[in-house]
């Protein structure tokens, strides 16, 4: 099987010691500049393996050593919002289990207060009550490693408020695509904001949504992630993915961690079916990736780990798809969908 037109064991190694190399290098410019920063080294050492570990648990140190008397970590570290506590969590993962699964818990009840003044991944203006789909993408995101470890419901029950929140909420049936806020009942507003898509908010969320049908062996839900990515990356390509939707109009940026979002999203997708479509859009993605150098070396690297993970898992199954998404080979399954 042939991915980007590399072998797929060799595309996944190339991946992979290009994932390393640049995780190297920041360890070694420091961390300790953002949480948000931090969760996604702490995230990558971890799934890197043993050659990481020593850095991990150091990090892992120096974030524990910064909480404040109240569990929480300074704003000026943490950065507003719930962003930079989940990407804590999801770096602690099921090392630190007791302490991610707080955090998590913790943040989605401060999400839901009608109080909260939420952050948007675009950066647009944020009203109190507001619910975005970048934080949703990360809550989730974070519950997978405890998840993999220990089904403990509270967990289940978050992990099914973000499904639910990132695919009926956010969903906008007409466009295909999903919005990146909705008011404090889950509805669309009726301005501009009910049709403004961003897609890395957008596609880190089906991203987890993906892997969350991955971990819990959920055929429907992974099919439900896989049409809404096909719906987001046609409609936002054109040599490569637009950044945002704005009144129903791609923007002209495409930066770097745009596709390095479409990249992993898209691989969490092939490390489950590998259909046609699958393998033609990764070739173009990937190519697009490759182009953007090491621009926003933070994002690249969490679009190489998320991929060299992703597809790791087919590697070993010799490009098959998952036994409980069906007995057929995961290139069948994905042409029969076409």
């Amino acid at each position: 099987m042939e991915l980007a037109g590399r072998p797929l064991q060799a595309l996944c190694e190339e991946l992979g010691a290009a994932a390393d190399a640049l995780l190297h290098r920041l360890l070694a410019a420091g961390a300790g500049r953002s949480a948000r920063e931090d969760g996604v080294l702490l995230w990558a050492c971890r799934l890197r393996g043993e050659r990481f570990g020593g850095a991990a648990a150091e990090l892992a140190a120096q974030v524990l050593a910064r909480r404040c008397a109240d569990g929480t970590w300074p704003v000026q570290y943490a950065g507003a919002g719930i962003s930079g506590a989940l990407a804590l969590a999801r770096g602690l993962g099921s090392a630190h289990g007791v302490l991610a699964r707080e955090i998590v818990l913790r943040c989605l009840a401060t999400c839901t207060r009608r109080d909260y003044v939420g952050v948007a991944d675009s950066g647009q203006p944020v009203a109190a009550g507001t619910r975005c789909l970048g934080e949703w993408a990360q809550l989730l995101a974070a519950c997978g490693p405890l998840l993999a470890v220990s089904l403990e419901r509270e967990l289940r029950i978050a992990a099914a408020r973000a499904v639910a929140s990132i695919l009926n909420c956010h969903h906008l049936p007409g466009a295909g695509l999903l919005v990146e806020v909705v008011d404090g009942n889950g509805f669309p507003f009726g301005d501009h904001r009910g049709v403004f898509a961003h897609s890395g908010a957008a596609l880190d969320a089906l991203r987890a949504v993906i892997e969350e049908a991955g971990r819990g062996s959920e055929g429907k839900l992974l099919q439900l992630g896989a049409e809404y990515l096909r719906q987001h990356i046609e409609a936002a390509w054109d040599e490569g993915i637009a950044e945002a939707c704005v009144d129903e109009e791609w923007s002209e940026e495409r930066p770097p961690p745009t596709q390095a979002a479409a990249l992993s999203a898209l691989a969490a997708l092939v490390g489950y079916r590998a259909g046609a479509w699958e393998i033609e859009w990764f070739g173009r993605i990937y190519a697009r990736f490759a182009a953007a150098g090491e621009a926003e070396p933070v994002a690249r690297l969490g679009g190489l780990v998320a991929s060299a993970e992703s597809l790791a898992g087919l590697v070993e199954r010799e490009g098959r798809a998952p036994g409980w998404w069906g007995t057929q080979s995961s290139f069948a399954k994905g042409v029969q969908n076409e």
